[in-house]
């Protein structure tokens, strides 16, 4: 069993890209994939989905701008 903290990371990154598959239309999908690409280091990703949220939620889009920025 994987009990790493980069096992669970991994886990949690692959279910909120899967969420994100599943309802492509929730905003709140997308800013925890962009707040998990954060935590994993890739801000190039987090961006990607920063501007998907934009059009969806201006508030979520903001929190995850500054989670963005913060990194």
């Amino acid at each position: 069993m994987l009990t790493t903290p980069w096992a669970t990371i991994t886990i949690v990154w692959g279910c909120l890209l899967k969420r994100s598959e599943f309802n492509p239309n929730s905003p709140d999908a997308h800013t925890n994939l962009g707040l998990a690409y954060v935590g994993l280091g890739n801000k190039e990703a987090a961006t990607q989905e920063y501007n998907i949220v934009k059009s969806m939620d201006p508030i979520l889009a903001k929190q995850l701008l500054k989670a963005i920025a913060s990194y």
